[in-house]
């Protein structure tokens, strides 16, 4: 598990698997659930997250859940995440098998909002670029861009990463945590930054997104 995101709203989690065996094929999960200290299970939601294949085999992806409530966002979460089975998939023949096992991660899910005093400002782009940036959220455990497109319905993947202009620090993003949201790690600090689009609708392209966090 490499950052879980959560709201009222949605629980999103990401996930990265690596295999032995990455030159023919690779793995992803299969049957999951989510649970926590309190003993609840908690449903998946439609989208039912995002995967892609990395260059290396590397299977990564998001799986949605259910939101928190308010009163459990105020007593802290503990979450468990129980895998009992992972799909193996051959690249020679896309045959698939089911692998059985029992894999479980835990952690303490941050909830509690952070940085009330910052306020974002998004600044306007190019009307070339159909993609804008119409909402950023800051979360203790995540940062979620709110993407919308002119002119059409977002109906397209998109890849990229954030750029901190002062320094050069670049954020990867986690995933999409619905087809119209993608997530990195939380900013770190004030200042400028560029959401920077480089691949959309299966093609590459540079759009950059700009937008200030502000004290």
């Amino acid at each position: 598990m490499t950052a879980a995101y959560a709201d009222t709203s949605r629980t999103v989690v990401f996930l990265r698997i690596t295999s032995t065996n990455a030159g023919t094929g690779f793995v992803r999960p299969e049957t999951l659930t989510l649970t926590d200290q309190f003993g609840h299970q908690y449903s998946e939601v439609p989208p039912i997250g995002t995967s892609a294949i990395q260059p290396n085999g590397v299977w990564t992806g998001s799986m949605d859940f259910e939101g928190i409530s308010n009163w459990k966002q105020a007593t802290g979460l503990r979450l468990t995440l129980s895998v009992t089975s992972m799909l193996w998939s051959s690249k020679k023949d896309n045959s698939t098998q089911t692998l059985h096992g029992h894999w479980t991660m835990e952690w303490v899910q941050p909830t509690t909002p952070v940085g009330q005093d910052h306020s974002i400002t998004i600044d306007r782009v190019s009307s070339d670029i159909p993609v804008r940036l119409s909402q950023v959220q800051l979360a203790p455990s995540a940062t979620v861009f709110d993407l919308s497109i002119t002119g059409g319905t977002y109906n397209s993947p998109t890849f990229g990463y954030v750029l901190r202009v002062s320094d050069g620090k670049q954020y990867e993003l986690l995933g999409g945590a619905e087809p119209d949201k993608i997530v990195t790690a939380p900013l770190e600090r004030t200042g400028k930054y560029l959401l920077i689009i480089t691949t959309y609708d299966n093609k590459n392209v540079r759009w950059k997104l700009p937008f200030s966090l502000i004290n």
